[in-house]
């Protein structure tokens, strides 16, 4: 049957729409229709497509123009312009505004179906072109890093590369950082696909199997995706073997088990890992001489911290919320609980609180691991649907550990802090707390 591709046919005539959908169908493709520009946009919300088949005349929005949004959003679509006014000028605009081929009408069905083919096999080849240059940019960007500076650049340039290597939904990098006594998410690709990822879970499952490219699906709070993780592994020692550090996970692949793509993923952890390694080994500027990966003992517990920072920015909640916030505080950075506990009511170290207030306690420490843009967990919560303490804390969490726990990048000097703050401003962080935060401390 050759390649099957999922394709979306607008055009605002029903039997033109029929037609080439079942014409389509029957040459074993996945078809979708739309009526205009409109619902063909609404409909690539929810749909991922190889190809739009679309009619150049249309009400409201034209065929250019969903081309011209089609190019701006997703590049990666294959697009084939069809009309029943053929000029030259036209067939100029449609070539310009990203369409891989142009029909005129009447056309034959045969006509369609290679057209179809030649532009979906255009696009993959445009596409593979700019995977292998991100491939390539990402191993030239490891062995030319001379400075710890870049690694979040790395990082950002590693999910990027994996995501579209395994043509997945999203990926993320996340790091077991030694003063904050948990594993931290460093930066992802996509908000909604990670929704209910339980990264603690994820984490030691990891290193039940550390050696290999695994497949997780008890990470997930709820019905999760399929997800693929690799390890991290750097030397933190002279002399001493490599130890799990970080990982990288990617949701929604759509490339087969044991497929290049997933091997190139533990690759890349592989690579990342080695350079870290290099900084490990060759730098020890972090602060006061203390090497990399490791905790720095004179800046306290991790719940001391938070906890003192909370004192300091404490007025932005309410006089009655603020005992129970700084509690949150320190229960959050000494991890003296779980998730899944605390989703069944368990909470260790609160009994001295009534039942209203424990509840309250675990609604906030769980609400802490939730994102403004609903991308987190366990709920998937978003807005103000999270409690303003958590958000708070949110934003004292990441704080912290941009500034004073960061073990496998860069410790950040204020200035660069607030920059890293307002760029999650809107993502994982509350915007409108952002700046009063700032004010206070």
């Amino acid at each position: 049957m050759g390649v099957v591709l999922n394709i979306l046919v607008v055009d605002d005539e029903p039997s033109i729409v029929e037609l080439l959908s079942e014409y389509l169908r029957a040459r074993g493709h996945r078809v979708w229709s739309a009526s205009d520009g409109e619902e063909a946009l609404a409909l690539l919300e929810k749909r991922d497509l190889d190809l739009v088949l679309t009619d150049m005349k249309m009400p409201g929005l034209s065929g250019l123009e969903l081309l011209e949004r089609l190019r701006d959003r997703e590049p990666y679509i294959g697009t084939i312009l069809m009309t029943g006014y053929g000029t030259i000028d036209s067939a100029i605009r449609a070539m310009k505004n990203g369409a891989q081929d142009y029909l005129i009408k009447p056309f034959k069905l045969r006509e369609v179906h290679t057209a179809v083919i030649r532009a979906a096999e255009r696009t993959r080849l445009e596409r593979e072109t700019v995977r292998l240059r991100q491939v390539v940019a990402l191993f030239e960007n490891a062995h030319t890093l001379q400075s710890p500076s870049g690694l979040d650049e790395l990082y950002a340039h590693l999910v990027t590369v994996t995501d579209q290597e395994l043509e997945a939904r999203g990926a993320l990098v996340a790091f077991n950082e030694p003063a904050m006594g948990r594993w931290v998410e460093c930066c992802r690709t996509a908000r909604a696909p990670f929704s209910g990822l339980d990264l603690q879970a994820l984490g030691l499952a990891l290193a039940d199997s550390p050696s290999e490219t695994t497949s997780v699906d008890t990470a997930w709070l709820g019905s999760g995706q399929s997800l693929v993780v690799a390890p991290i592994h750097a030397q933190l020692e002279p002399g001493e073997g490599a130890v799990l550090v970080g990982l990288v996970a990617v949701v929604g692949a759509e490339s087969p088990e044991g497929s290049a793509g997933r091997t190139s993923l533990k690759i890349a952890g592989s690579l990342v890992g080695d350079t870290l390694t290099r900084q490990v080994l060759g730098d020890r500027t972090r602060v006061n001489g203390q090497r990399w990966g490791a905790m720095i003992p004179e800046r306290g517990s991790c719940g001391e911290r938070l906890e003192a920072l909370m004192a300091r920015v404490d007025t932005l909640l309410d006089p009655a919320d603020r005992p129970l916030a700084h509690r949150a505080a320190r229960f959050h950075g000494e991890l003296a609980f779980t998730t899944r506990g605390l989703l069944r009511g368990q909470l260790p170290g609160g009994k001295a609180l009534n039942a209203s207030e424990e509840r309250k306690l675990r609604e906030i420490l769980l609400g802490t691991s939730e994102r403004f843009d609903g991308g987190g967990s366990p709920r998937g919560l978003g807005g103000e649907a999270i409690p303003k303490t958590s958000r708070v804390l949110a934003i004292i969490d990441c704080w912290d550990w941009l500034t004073t726990s960061r073990a496998f990048a860069p410790l950040l000097s204020r200035t660069d802090a607030r920059a890293a703050l307002y760029a999650e401003a809107g993502a994982r962080l509350d915007p409108l707390l952002i700046d009063p935060f700032l004010e206070l401390i």
